[in-house]
């Protein structure tokens, strides 16, 4: 499951940036926000936003993501996007481990 270590390492690198707590309470403390996107979980093309026609000319995110956006002072964004299927696998690993 190395696209599920590889967008932890990214989800965690960005909380330690910005001095999240381990357990992500109040992150908007810290000037972080997230959007979801998509209707599918499934975790086939990771963390990559994608969209797809729904045959009326309209384009929709496919699978489901979730931004997570820090915005400093000055207006500037660092995003970090995370798949929802594979951060819901990672619990599930995570959860494994611990119980091992």
């Amino acid at each position: 499951m190395s696209y599920v270590a590889d967008e932890m390492r990214e989800l965690q690198s960005f909380a330690e940036k910005y001095g999240l707590r381990e357990d992500w309470h109040e992150p908007d403390e810290q000037s972080v926000t997230a959007r979801v996107i998509g209707y599918q979980l499934d975790n086939a093309f990771g963390n990559m936003p994608y969209s797809i026609d729904c045959g009326d000319g309209v384009k929709e995110q496919h699978e489901i993501l979730v931004i997570i956006k820090h915005r400093d002072q000055y207006g500037i964004d660092d995003t970090v996007v995370v798949n929802l299927a594979t951060l819901l696998a990672a619990g599930v690993e995570l959860n494994n481990r611990m119980s091992r």
